[in-house]
């Protein structure tokens, strides 16, 4: 489409010299989760990556799919459908992280159950596998984290595919967007609340608590060269809090 040569652009040029080519500015924002998220992140690459796993595993058979409606509706909830991640659209995985999160006590009765009565090893081996991503606090912690962040980028995605939006709208939500995630990695109370969701979960299926490693870091960060994080898992502001011990 965007192609100087033979793509939309050069064969409407053709046509009228004068056309500016602008690019998508939903297109960009697509891009830009696929080069934050998909790449750098190790953390959220995993956890997609188990995502996209958990859902061909339930979703593949029909009777380990029957298993988890049976579940569900026995906690008299309702099931939210598992949904193939996109590699292309980022900000559809938002309803893929919504339906684990809606369906995540569910997920885990239906692994164990699977786990248990199967005869199959390679399906009792997946199943396990699953269970136990599911059942860290890392997996737990992301699934809160990412959850609002991508339930915003959809929203921004689907007013710049409006029609009817103008240029300067289009900048303004970028630029809104930006604003968001900006005030959102600062804020340590939503952090807090954030991390402390995560922490009730875990207690609620007996999840253990990822336990922070004492650790040197750089002493360009601070004046003292011996800074530390506290090995202190149960408090939420591990992030922001720092404490300087001598040798």
């Amino acid at each position: 489409m965007a192609g100087s040569l033979n793509g939309i652009q050069a064969k409407a040029k053709e046509a009228n010299s004068k056309i500016s080519y602008v690019h998508c500015y939903g297109h960009c924002l697509n891009l830009v989760l696929v080069d934050s998220l998909g790449k750098d992140n190790k953390t959220v690459f995993n956890f997609f990556g188990c995502l996209q796993m958990i859902n061909s595993f339930v979703e593949g058979s029909p009777t380990r799919h029957s298993i988890l409606e049976q579940i569900v509706e026995a906690s008299k909830l309702k099931l939210k459908t598992l949904k193939s991640l996109s590699t292309t659209r980022w900000v559809c995985r938002s309803e893929d992280v919504e339906a684990i999160k809606t369906n995540y006590s569910s997920l885990l009765k239906c692994l164990d159950e699977i786990a248990k009565k199967t005869t199959m090893a390679d399906v009792r081996a997946k199943a396990k596998g699953l269970l136990y991503q599911m059942k860290t606090f890392k997996f737990v912690f992301v699934l809160q984290v990412i959850s609002p962040i991508l339930i915003m980028i959809l929203k921004v995605s689907a007013t710049l595919q409006d029609p009817n939006l103008n240029l300067l709208s289009a900048v303004d939500v970028v630029l809104s967007l930006k604003a968001a995630l900006t005030t959102m990695r600062s804020d340590n109370i939503n952090f807090s609340i954030q991390y402390n969701e995560a922490v009730s979960i875990c207690n609620i299926h007996e999840i253990n608590l990822l336990e922070v490693e004492i650790r040197k870091i750089s002493s360009k960060i601070g004046t003292s060269k011996n800074q530390y994080f506290p090995k202190t898992p149960n408090t939420p502001n591990t992030r922001s809090e720092e404490h300087t011990s001598e040798l």
